[in-house]
């Protein structure tokens, strides 16, 4: 039903003739076909309620022309499908409010043609698909709600085209599949808050063109399964926040196109596995932290291809098992810290080609097995440092071909084994720092020299070295033994 309505508003010692559009309407149906459609010019409020009870098709379009508010309200009960367009052309406040009660199928599709506001809440009770499309085009709000209870499918689609602000959340409880797909073209803030419990599959795609602002929250309460892909290309800034609670499985593949910054925090609470790979090409920032506690696997990559800066920290609480490989292709700044308490296996590989700044640091506390291989191809600055505190086994393998710099140190503090082989190919320099406090046992320092300069120092207060002499040497071999 469509009103307009004429009042007459007293301003000072002047009268105004008020019109005010208005449009309402109530459908209550057991099947059958509703269509609904509203058009307000310059503003006015519009409002549509249908219920299906036992299925039906409902579809609903409006258009708010100059402003204006729309709200819609849908429940489908036993089924049915449902479809609501609606376009903000100059601003207006839209809100959509869909209820699937035993299945049905909902479609949304909103676009903000300069500004306004949408608001899209949906929940499927009991299985159902529901797909919402927004488009940002010139600025505008968009939110979007989403609970799955008891399974369901539920898609997301919005791009932001010069600004704007979108946030989407879902909640699956008991199991469901959502995706979520977001561009960002030419700015924009967009985040994606999505929590998985009692299973349930979850997908988030972010694309960021030409910079905005994007972050992503999983978390994951009793397993499922859940995959980020996001990609900077000319900047921006990207943060994914990852939690697994009692399993399930993540991945977080993040590329930097031409610079950007990205985040990437996983933690992996009694099981699980989380796989992150980042790739800076041009540039850019990036650093990726991991946690296990209470077992678990993680693996992480990372290629700088042309500079850039990368940090990598992975600690494990009680077992698991960690991976880290970084490759640095001409250039740039690499970090990996590694720690392990009370146990766990960790692995560790560098790569640098043509240069490059390289640090990784280790510790084994209260036991544990770590492998550190670090490798210079053309060049370039590495150290390694490792430091196993009550027990624990640690081999580093170190080479330069074709020149660079190395350093090697490694501590034992109250017993472990440690092993370290270096080789030079070609030139470069490295040195090698070995102490022993409260016994432990050095299993094996070797050094191969050809063309540069390598030497080590041994201090041991209670312990033992096993040294294999330099083979095949051709450069610079030092030794000094410091025994208290």
């Amino acid at each position: 039903m469509s009103e307009e309505v004429e009042r007459i508003v007293r301003h000072g010692a002047c009268y105004f003739l008020l019109r005010i559009q208005t449009w309402a309407k109530s459908v209550s149906d057991e099947g059958g076909v509703v269509s609904v459609t509203v058009s307000l010019n310059g503003g006015g409020v519009a409002s549509v309620n249908i219920s299906l009870n036992g299925g039906g098709v409902a579809s609903v379009n409006i258009s708010l022309n100059g402003g204006g508010v729309a709200s819609v309200n849908i429940s489908l009960n036993g089924g049915g499908v449902a479809s609501v367009n609606i376009s903000l052309n100059g601003g207006g406040v839209a809100s959509v409010n869909i209820g699937l009660n035993g299945g049905g199928v909902a479609s949304v599709n909103i676009s903000l043609n300069g500004g306004g506001v949408a608001s899209v809440n949906i929940s499927l009770n009991g299985g159902g698909v529901a797909s919402v499309n927004i488009g940002l085009n010139g600025g505008g709000v968009a939110s979007v709600n989403i609970s799955l209870n008891g399974g369901g499918v539920a898609s997301v689609n919005i791009s932001l085209n010069v600004g704007g602000v979108a946030s989407v959340n879902i909640s699956l409880n008991g199991g469901g599949v959502a995706s979520v797909n977001i561009s960002l073209n030419g700015g924009g803030v967009a985040s994606v808050n999505i929590s998985l419990n009692g299973g349930g599959v979850a997908s988030v795609n972010i694309s960021l063109n030409g910079g905005g602002v994007a972050s992503v929250n999983i978390s994951l309460n009793g397993g499922g399964v859940a995959s980020v892909n996001i990609s900077l290309n000319g900047g921006g800034v990207a943060s994914v926040n990852i939690s697994l609670n009692g399993g399930g499985v993540a991945s977080v593949n993040i590329s930097l196109n031409g610079g950007g910054v990205a985040s990437v925090n996983i933690s992996v609470n009694g099981g699980g596995v989380a796989s992150v790979t980042v790739s800076l090409n041009g540039g850019g920032v990036a650093s990726v932290t991991v946690s296990l506690n209470g077992g678990g696997v993680a693996s992480v990559t990372v290629s700088l291809n042309g500079g850039g800066v990368a940090s990598v920290t992975v600690s494990l609480h009680g077992g698991g098992v960690a991976s880290v490989t970084v490759s640095l292709y001409g250039g740039g700044v690499a970090s990996v810290t590694v720690s392990l308490h009370g146990g766990g296996v960790a692995s560790v590989t560098v790569s640098l080609y043509g240069g490059g700044v390289a640090s990784v640091t280790v510790s084994l506390n209260g036991g544990g097995v770590a492998s550190v291989t670090v490798s210079l191809n053309g060049g370039g600055v590495a150290s390694v440092t490792v430091s196993l505190n009550g027990g624990g086994v640690a081999s580093v393998t170190v080479s330069l071909n074709g020149g660079g710099v190395a350093s090697v140190t490694v501590s034992l503090n109250g017993g472990g084994v440690a092993s370290v082989t270096v080789s030079l190919n070609g030139g470069g320099v490295a040195s090698v720092t070995v102490s022993l406090h409260g016994g432990g046992v050095v299993s094996d320092i070797t050094s191969y020299t050809e063309r540069g300069m390598a030497s080590l120092t041994v201090s041991l207060n209670r312990g033992h070295v096993s040294f294999v002499p330099a083979s095949y040497t051709k450069g610079c071999m030092t030794f000094v033994s410091v025994s208290p």
